[in-house]
Protein backbone atom coordinates (compact mmCIF):
# COMPACT_ATOMS: atom_id res chain seq x y z
CA UNK A 1 0.00 0.00 0.00
CA UNK A 2 1.50 3.42 -0.84
CA UNK A 3 2.32 5.22 2.10
CA UNK A 4 1.10 9.31 2.58
CA UNK A 5 5.20 10.23 1.98
CA UNK A 6 4.92 8.10 -1.25
CA UNK A 7 1.74 9.66 -2.90
CA UNK A 8 1.79 11.97 -5.81
CA UNK A 9 -0.19 14.64 -7.30
CA UNK A 10 0.18 17.92 -9.36
CA UNK A 11 2.07 20.54 -7.88
CA UNK A 12 -0.96 23.56 -6.69
CA UNK A 13 -0.82 27.22 -5.56
CA UNK A 14 -2.23 26.21 -2.11
CA UNK A 15 0.44 24.14 -1.65
CA UNK A 16 2.08 27.28 -0.63
CA UNK A 17 0.29 27.44 2.62
CA UNK A 18 2.76 24.70 3.78
CA UNK A 19 5.38 27.21 3.63
CA UNK A 20 3.36 30.19 5.18
CA UNK A 21 3.05 27.80 8.10
CA UNK A 22 7.02 26.71 8.14
CA UNK A 23 7.60 30.46 7.96
CA UNK A 24 6.06 30.67 11.06
CA UNK A 25 7.35 27.81 12.49
CA UNK A 26 10.64 28.68 12.14
CA UNK A 27 11.64 31.67 14.66
CA UNK A 28 9.53 29.84 17.18
CA UNK A 29 11.77 26.72 16.40
CA UNK A 30 14.48 29.21 16.86
CA UNK A 31 13.70 30.45 20.30
CA UNK A 32 13.52 27.06 21.36
CA UNK A 33 16.86 26.21 20.46
CA UNK A 34 18.30 29.28 21.08
CA UNK A 35 17.34 29.01 25.32
CA UNK A 36 17.25 25.30 25.50
CA UNK A 37 20.51 24.15 23.25
CA UNK A 38 22.75 26.81 21.60
CA UNK A 39 23.12 29.58 23.88
CA UNK A 40 24.48 26.61 26.75
CA UNK A 41 26.59 24.85 24.32
CA UNK A 42 27.58 29.05 23.79
CA UNK A 43 28.10 29.46 27.52
CA UNK A 44 30.37 25.75 27.60
CA UNK A 45 32.42 26.70 24.56
CA UNK A 46 33.16 30.11 24.60
CA UNK A 47 34.26 30.90 28.60
CA UNK A 48 35.23 27.53 29.30
CA UNK A 49 38.33 29.19 31.33
CA UNK A 50 36.18 30.77 33.30
CA UNK A 51 35.08 28.97 36.63
CA UNK A 52 32.06 30.73 36.79
CA UNK A 53 30.10 32.37 34.62
CA UNK A 54 26.20 33.23 34.50
CA UNK A 55 23.94 34.43 31.86
CA UNK A 56 24.29 38.10 32.98
CA UNK A 57 28.30 37.85 32.77
CA UNK A 58 28.19 36.47 29.58
CA UNK A 59 25.88 39.28 27.83
CA UNK A 60 28.09 41.57 29.27
CA UNK A 61 31.40 40.39 28.60
CA UNK A 62 30.62 39.39 24.64
CA UNK A 63 26.53 39.22 23.83
CA UNK A 64 27.80 39.79 20.03
CA UNK A 65 30.04 36.64 20.11
CA UNK A 66 27.34 34.85 21.29
CA UNK A 67 24.55 36.16 19.12
CA UNK A 68 27.19 35.07 16.23
CA UNK A 69 27.30 31.51 17.83
CA UNK A 70 23.60 30.31 18.36
CA UNK A 71 23.32 31.98 14.98
CA UNK A 72 25.82 29.43 12.86
CA UNK A 73 24.89 26.75 15.33
CA UNK A 74 20.83 27.54 14.20
CA UNK A 75 21.68 27.19 10.49
CA UNK A 76 23.89 24.52 10.87
CA UNK A 77 21.28 22.75 12.37
CA UNK A 78 18.83 23.62 9.73
CA UNK A 79 21.27 22.91 6.61
CA UNK A 80 22.69 19.45 7.98
CA UNK A 81 18.89 18.60 7.76
CA UNK A 82 17.72 19.59 4.59
CA UNK A 83 20.77 18.15 2.91
CA UNK A 84 19.90 14.64 4.92
CA UNK A 85 16.87 14.85 4.26
CA UNK A 86 16.79 15.98 0.53
CA UNK A 87 19.34 13.25 -0.59
CA UNK A 88 17.58 10.48 1.59
CA UNK A 89 14.00 11.63 -0.04
CA UNK A 90 15.43 11.81 -3.97
CA UNK A 91 18.88 9.62 -3.85
CA UNK A 92 16.36 6.88 -5.10
CA UNK A 93 14.34 9.26 -7.97
CA UNK A 94 14.97 8.03 -11.33
CA UNK A 95 15.94 11.32 -12.66
CA UNK A 96 18.26 12.21 -9.48
CA UNK A 97 21.90 13.31 -10.99
CA UNK A 98 20.30 12.74 -14.62
CA UNK A 99 19.99 16.18 -15.89
CA UNK A 100 18.27 14.69 -19.17
CA UNK A 101 15.70 13.15 -16.97
CA UNK A 102 14.52 16.44 -15.59
CA UNK A 103 12.19 17.18 -18.60
CA UNK A 104 11.35 13.93 -19.77
CA UNK A 105 7.13 14.55 -20.16
CA UNK A 106 7.50 18.22 -18.58
CA UNK A 107 5.72 20.10 -17.58
CA UNK A 108 3.22 17.06 -16.53
CA UNK A 109 5.04 16.17 -13.57
CA UNK A 110 3.50 14.81 -10.24
CA UNK A 111 5.62 15.05 -7.20
CA UNK A 112 5.59 12.77 -4.17
CA UNK A 113 4.36 14.47 -0.44
CA UNK A 114 7.66 14.23 0.74
CA UNK A 115 9.07 16.16 -1.20
CA UNK A 116 6.37 18.45 -1.66
CA UNK A 117 6.89 19.50 1.87
CA UNK A 118 10.73 19.56 1.69
CA UNK A 119 9.98 22.15 -1.08
CA UNK A 120 7.71 24.50 1.24
CA UNK A 121 10.03 23.90 3.78
CA UNK A 122 12.77 25.37 1.83
CA UNK A 123 10.55 27.94 0.93
CA UNK A 124 9.50 28.88 4.21
CA UNK A 125 13.04 29.20 5.26
CA UNK A 126 14.17 31.74 2.74
CA UNK A 127 10.57 33.61 3.94
CA UNK A 128 11.88 33.80 7.78
CA UNK A 129 15.28 34.50 6.49
CA UNK A 130 14.01 37.73 4.83
CA UNK A 131 12.65 38.65 8.25
CA UNK A 132 15.53 37.35 10.33
CA UNK A 133 17.55 38.87 8.40
CA UNK A 134 16.58 42.52 9.06
CA UNK A 135 15.64 42.07 12.30
CA UNK A 136 17.43 39.10 14.00
CA UNK A 137 20.59 38.12 12.63
CA UNK A 138 24.46 39.57 12.69
CA UNK A 139 23.99 42.82 10.43
CA UNK A 140 27.33 41.89 8.39
CA UNK A 141 28.69 43.95 5.15
CA UNK A 142 27.07 41.72 3.12
CA UNK A 143 23.58 42.46 3.99
CA UNK A 144 22.32 43.79 0.65
CA UNK A 145 23.78 40.93 -0.77
CA UNK A 146 22.05 38.66 0.78
CA UNK A 147 19.31 39.79 0.88
CA UNK A 148 18.83 39.76 -2.92
CA UNK A 149 19.98 36.37 -2.42
CA UNK A 150 17.44 35.53 -0.18
CA UNK A 151 14.57 36.99 -2.55
CA UNK A 152 16.24 35.27 -5.60
CA UNK A 153 15.89 31.89 -3.49
CA UNK A 154 12.00 32.43 -3.23
CA UNK A 155 11.13 33.33 -6.74
CA UNK A 156 13.06 30.40 -7.65
CA UNK A 157 11.51 28.33 -5.22
CA UNK A 158 7.87 29.21 -5.85
CA UNK A 159 8.55 29.76 -9.85
CA UNK A 160 9.90 26.22 -10.14
CA UNK A 161 7.24 24.59 -8.31
CA UNK A 162 4.21 25.58 -9.69
CA UNK A 163 5.99 25.38 -13.09
CA UNK A 164 6.70 22.07 -12.92
CA UNK A 165 9.74 21.97 -12.61
CA UNK A 166 10.66 20.86 -8.98
CA UNK A 167 13.42 18.15 -9.69
CA UNK A 168 15.55 20.85 -11.15
CA UNK A 169 14.84 22.68 -8.08
CA UNK A 170 15.53 19.86 -5.54
CA UNK A 171 18.80 19.30 -7.35
CA UNK A 172 19.97 23.22 -6.90
CA UNK A 173 18.74 23.18 -3.34
CA UNK A 174 20.75 20.13 -2.74
CA UNK A 175 23.93 21.40 -3.58
CA UNK A 176 23.44 24.55 -2.29
CA UNK A 177 22.83 23.50 1.18
CA UNK A 178 26.07 21.59 1.72
CA UNK A 179 28.85 24.19 1.14
CA UNK A 180 26.46 25.95 3.52
CA UNK A 181 27.59 23.17 6.18
CA UNK A 182 31.31 23.00 6.27
CA UNK A 183 30.92 27.22 6.27
CA UNK A 184 29.05 27.35 9.40
CA UNK A 185 31.17 24.18 10.73
CA UNK A 186 34.38 26.45 10.44
CA UNK A 187 32.70 29.21 11.92
CA UNK A 188 31.20 26.94 15.11
CA UNK A 189 35.06 26.09 15.39
CA UNK A 190 36.38 29.39 15.22
CA UNK A 191 34.21 30.62 17.79
CA UNK A 192 35.40 27.98 20.12
CA UNK A 193 38.94 28.54 19.34
CA UNK A 194 38.98 24.99 17.67
CA UNK A 195 41.52 26.96 15.09
CA UNK A 196 42.64 23.56 12.87
CA UNK A 197 39.12 22.46 12.58
CA UNK A 198 38.01 25.86 11.44
CA UNK A 199 41.11 25.90 8.54
CA UNK A 200 40.04 22.53 7.35
CA UNK A 201 36.19 23.12 7.73
CA UNK A 202 36.94 26.35 5.76
CA UNK A 203 39.04 24.68 3.19
CA UNK A 204 36.30 22.32 2.54
CA UNK A 205 33.95 24.88 1.94
CA UNK A 206 35.99 26.45 -0.61
CA UNK A 207 36.31 23.70 -2.16
CA UNK A 208 33.01 22.62 -2.28
CA UNK A 209 31.67 25.90 -3.22
CA UNK A 210 33.82 26.01 -6.33
CA UNK A 211 33.18 22.26 -7.47
CA UNK A 212 29.00 23.05 -6.61
CA UNK A 213 28.18 26.48 -7.22
CA UNK A 214 31.12 27.31 -10.09
CA UNK A 215 31.10 24.02 -11.92
CA UNK A 216 28.09 21.24 -11.40
CA UNK A 217 25.84 24.75 -10.83
CA UNK A 218 26.05 26.22 -14.55
CA UNK A 219 27.41 23.65 -16.71
CA UNK A 220 24.70 21.11 -15.18
CA UNK A 221 21.54 22.56 -13.88
CA UNK A 222 21.78 26.13 -15.52
CA UNK A 223 22.90 24.55 -18.84
CA UNK A 224 19.94 21.87 -17.96
CA UNK A 225 17.24 24.54 -17.16
CA UNK A 226 18.12 27.08 -20.33
CA UNK A 227 19.42 24.44 -23.31
CA UNK A 228 18.12 21.35 -22.22
CA UNK A 229 14.57 22.18 -22.13
CA UNK A 230 14.26 23.95 -25.32
CA UNK A 231 12.76 20.68 -27.10
CA UNK A 232 9.61 20.80 -24.60
CA UNK A 233 8.96 24.52 -24.88
CA UNK A 234 6.48 26.64 -27.14
CA UNK A 235 8.47 29.51 -27.13
CA UNK A 236 6.17 30.44 -29.84
CA UNK A 237 3.49 30.99 -26.99
CA UNK A 238 3.76 34.08 -24.84
CA UNK A 239 3.23 32.88 -21.54
CA UNK A 240 6.16 30.27 -22.15
CA UNK A 241 8.43 32.23 -23.40
CA UNK A 242 7.93 34.94 -20.48
CA UNK A 243 8.51 32.06 -18.05
CA UNK A 244 11.68 30.60 -19.65
CA UNK A 245 13.78 33.80 -19.72
CA UNK A 246 12.31 35.13 -16.10
CA UNK A 247 13.69 31.30 -14.43
CA UNK A 248 16.73 31.05 -16.76
CA UNK A 249 17.49 35.24 -15.87
CA UNK A 250 17.19 34.88 -11.67
CA UNK A 251 19.51 31.41 -12.02
CA UNK A 252 21.92 33.60 -13.78
CA UNK A 253 21.75 36.60 -11.05
CA UNK A 254 22.10 33.98 -8.35
CA UNK A 255 24.99 32.57 -10.36
CA UNK A 256 27.16 36.11 -10.51
CA UNK A 257 26.38 36.23 -6.52
CA UNK A 258 28.91 33.13 -6.49
CA UNK A 259 31.25 34.26 -8.61
CA UNK A 260 31.31 37.54 -6.64
CA UNK A 261 31.65 35.25 -3.37
CA UNK A 262 34.13 33.04 -4.68
CA UNK A 263 36.21 36.55 -5.86
CA UNK A 264 36.09 37.43 -1.65
CA UNK A 265 36.45 32.96 -0.80
CA UNK A 266 39.80 33.40 -2.60
CA UNK A 267 40.86 36.56 -1.00
CA UNK A 268 40.44 35.21 2.36
CA UNK A 269 42.19 31.89 1.68
CA UNK A 270 45.15 34.21 0.75
CA UNK A 271 44.92 35.75 4.16
CA UNK A 272 44.48 31.88 5.53
CA UNK A 273 47.75 31.27 4.40
CA UNK A 274 49.45 34.57 5.28
CA UNK A 275 48.06 34.28 9.05
CA UNK A 276 49.86 30.16 9.14
CA UNK A 277 46.52 28.84 8.27
CA UNK A 278 44.47 31.33 11.15
CA UNK A 279 40.77 31.97 10.07
CA UNK A 280 39.35 35.31 10.89
CA UNK A 281 36.81 35.86 14.23
CA UNK A 282 34.27 36.34 11.83
CA UNK A 283 34.28 33.88 8.81
CA UNK A 284 31.72 35.51 5.94
CA UNK A 285 32.53 39.77 7.38
CA UNK A 286 36.32 38.63 6.92
CA UNK A 287 35.52 37.72 3.29
CA UNK A 288 33.87 40.93 2.74
CA UNK A 289 37.07 43.26 3.87
CA UNK A 290 38.28 45.60 1.04
CA UNK A 291 41.90 45.17 1.70
CA UNK A 292 43.84 41.91 3.17
CA UNK A 293 45.86 43.14 6.37
CA UNK A 294 50.00 42.51 5.72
Amino acid sequence: MESMWEHEDQPHWRDYLMAVFFASFFPVARLFLDSIIFEKSARRLLFSGEKKVTKKRLLEVNEKKVSKFTESAWKLTYYMFTTTTLLLSARNEPWFGKTEHFWIEWPNHAIKFKLKVLYAFQCGFYVYSVAALMVWETRRKDFGVMMAHHFITIGLIAFSYVQGSYRAGISTLLLHDISDVFLEIAKLCKYSHFEVGASVCFGLFALSWFVLRLVIFPFWIIWSISVEVMQYLDLGGNKEFKQYYFQSTLLIMLFIFHIYWWILICRMLVKLFRDSGKVSDDVRSALLLPKLQP
